[in-house]
C-alpha cells in the first residue's frame, strides 16, 4: 500500500474523516502533511525556530541541511517531534474524543525540543552556546 491509502482501510481507523480536523479523508499524506491542525502546529514550532519547516519534501530537506551539527540536531529533534506529536495527537482524538489546540501540540514539541538542547548545552563553541541559549529562553 502506498501513503495515499486510507488508514481506515488498513485497519488503523473506522472512519474515513480525518480525526483532527474532519475535512478530508484521513490518509497518511493528509494527517502529516495536508491537515490543517498539523501544519498550524509545524508552523508555530518553526516560528520558534526562527525558521519555516517544509510540510512536504521533509525527508529530502533534512538530507540537505547544512549547518553545525547542534543545530541540525536540533532541527531534527524539532521535525521528529512534530510527527511523533501529531499522531499522538491524532490517536489521543481518536481514542479519548480530546483534541489539543495546536498551540498547546507546539508548546510541548518545543518543551521536548528544550529538553534536547539542555543535553547538548557545554558541548559547542561559544556561537553555538549562544544560539542555544537563545532558543532555550525563547518561549
Amino acid at each position: 500500500m502506498n501513503t495515499k491509502d486510507k488508514l481506515f482501510k488498513i485497519g488503523i481507523s473506522t472512519d474515513d474523516k480525518c480525526v483532527t480536523c474532519a475535512r478530508e479523508p484521513e490518509t497518511i499524506d493528509h494527517l502529516f502533511f495536508d491537515c490543517c491542525y498539523s501544519r498550524e502546529v509545524v508552523k508555530l514550532v518553526g516560528d520558534w525556530l526562527g525558521m519555516p519547516l517544509p510540510i512536504r519534501d521533509i525527508l529530502d530537506w533534512r538530507l540537505n541541511m547544512r549547518g553545525s551539527k547542534v543545530r541540525i540536531d536540533m532541527i531534527n529533534a524539532a521535525v521528529n517531534a512534530c510527527i511523533y506529536h501529531t499522531w499522538r495527537q491524532r490517536n489521543t482524538s481518536r481514542f479519548e474524543m480530546h483534541l489539543l489546540r495546536p498551540q498547546k501540540v507546539a508548546d510541548n514539541i518545543i518543551g521536548d525540543v528544550k529538553l534536547k538542547l539542555k543535553g547538548s548545552m557545554g558541548k559547542d563553541d561559544f556561537c553555538e552556546q549562544a544560539f542555544l541559549n537563545r532558543l532555550i529562553g525563547r518561549q
